[in-house]
């Protein structure tokens, strides 16, 4: 995975960035630990073909999350066994073909919209239904939510890869020309009375200090964009646990 210079990321970085990741290299060094012991053997003893497996396992999870800069652990899709104990849905969700359904759920799903308001939605449309449709009504609307949350969550986690990627192509830019600028500053000192390479130096420099600090405005943002598709997870969670409070099975 390639990372960017340590030197060029601001100093103000998040508090609760810093704590979240301090929080997961725990989380993953104890979960490390209690497999290691588990797992404990002499190194004769071990598989040959499991070593190869876990060899080549690992370069493919760092590939796959190599554009990832988030703390929180990259998670593609929600599936509805994570948080649906109602009647079977389809794994990611499905849109659905009523009309009321389609219309209720970009609503539901939007973040500007409060809990309290989207509940009392929910709430309406259920008692809009005959009884004996309520529960497969409901079901069916969660299933369409979640379809929905999951397409545009996906878009959202795309972008913010396609930000990092961009941030890292800056990184090596800066570098490179932070190594010309040195080379410029290191010229101009070296023939004080060449006024000519002094100015070339001196925009050079400006230049530099503009991207720099370009570059690490947009760092800031990123712990910013990360957090949105864990408000995400937690507007589906919300939403099925309102869905199943007012369904009777």
């Amino acid at each position: 995975m390639t990372r960017l210079p340590t030197m060029l990321f601001p100093p103000e970085i998040s508090t609760i960035a810093k704590r979240r990741a301090t929080a997961a290299l725990v989380v993953a060094m104890m979960l490390f630990a209690g497999a290691a012991q588990a797992q404990e053997q002499p190194a004769a003893q071990r598989q040959p073909a499991d070593e190869k497996a876990a060899k080549e396992a690992a370069p493919a999870a760092m590939d796959a999350n190599a554009d990832w800069p988030c703390v929180q652990h990259k998670q593609p899709v929600l599936t509805a066994a994570q948080m649906w104990d109602g009647p079977p849905v389809a794994a990611q969700g499905e849109a659905s073909d009523d009309e009321s359904i389609r219309k209720l759920v970009p609503v539901i799903i939007s973040r500007r919209l409060q809990m309290e308001d989207v509940e009392k939605k929910i709430a309406a449309f259920a008692e809009s239904l005959p009884a004996d449709q309520r529960d497969a009504k409901l079901t069916e609307l969660f299933q369409a939510a979640l379809a929905e949350i999951n397409t545009s969550r996906s878009q959202i986690m795309d972008g913010i890869e396609k930000f990092q990627r961009r941030q890292i192509l800056r990184s090596k830019k800066l570098e490179a020309d932070g190594t010309k600028l040195a080379e410029l500053l290191k010229a101009s000192e070296a023939d004080l009375k060449n006024r000519e390479a002094a100015a070339s130096a001196q925009e050079a420099q400006t230049r530099y200090d503009w991207d720099a600090r370009v570059f690490q405005e947009r760092q800031q943002n990123i712990p910013v964009a990360c957090e949105i598709p864990v408000l995400i997870e937690q507007r589906v969670f919300a939403l099925a646990q309102a869905i199943r409070a007012l369904m009777s099975n």
